[in-house]
């Protein structure tokens, strides 16, 4: 059944790092593909359900930058096989899916990950026009997004600085002009986020997608992410084609 009025899912993958101290499992790449890094699972779920837009976070800043050399070495081999993947690619070539990466993933992974990115990028682009996006963000910080975007806006649009004399409709415009210049920007509005591992501390982080998300709704659970079946995602979808969302009206 398609959720009708579910146009952008973003996933929030937490709880990878409690999953496998619990089972003792040490941090390497096996680790993170064991874990499901992404569930191929989930995605066709996903998509299957009509939904056009699928956000994945499966690295922050932080990540990649604050934790030990030799986990952030894994988390590199990982990415760089769940890009090169094939099934992975027959997949998004089947169903017509674009694949895109958004954050700082260039500059804080290493060359031959990037490498890897960059050609799954390129390969999927030829279905840019068929309306599914599968966005993955690694290396991303939704206030880093915001203050890139703020620069950006006053360096090339200086006329939108605010003064005095600005009207409502002059900073509804600048509003819509840090949007257009955020790395998100060109996604519609995020409908629901859903949050592992997270049901006893319902939270978001790092300002996730704050630029997408005045009228998300959420929705946090308890269970870790390697956990997470496309069982539990059709009940949360149904629940959601369920609600009345108001939208201030």
């Amino acid at each position: 059944m398609e959720v009708s009025n579910l146009k952008h899912l973003a996933m929030i993958l937490d709880g990878n790092r409690r999953w496998g101290k619990a089972r003792g499992i040490k941090m390497s790449v096996d680790f993170y593909i064991q874990s499901g890094l992404l569930g191929l699972d989930i995605a066709k779920a996903v998509f299957s359900r009509g939904i056009p837009h699928l956000t994945i976070w499966i690295g922050s800043v932080s990540n990649l930058t604050e934790r030990p050399a030799m986990e952030i070495a894994a988390l590199n081999k990982a990415y760089a096989k769940f890009f090169a993947d094939e099934e992975n690619l027959q997949f998004a070539h089947e169903n017509k899916i674009q694949i895109e990466c958004i954050g700082r993933w260039r500059e804080l992974l290493k060359p031959e990950t990037v490498k890897a990115i960059e050609k799954t990028v390129a390969e999927t682009a030829q279905h840019a026009d068929s309306g599914r996006l599968l966005t993955v963000l690694i290396g991303y910080d939704g206030t880093e997004e915001r203050g890139a975007a703020l620069e950006s806006v006053l360096l090339y649009n200086p006329e939108f600085l605010p003064d005095d004399s600005s009207s409502a409709g002059k900073l509804h415009s600048f509003a819509d002009l840090l949007r257009k210049n955020s790395w998100t920007g060109h996604l519609p509005d995020i409908d629901l986020i859903i949050r592992t591992g997270s049901g006893a501390d319902p939270h978001n982080s790092a300002g996730f997608m704050s630029m997408l998300a005045d009228n998300a709704q959420f929705t946090f659970l308890e269970t870790l992410w390697p956990d997470f079946t496309a069982e539990m995602l059709g009940e949360i979808l149904d629940n959601f084609s369920r609600r009345e969302r108001r939208l201030g009206k």
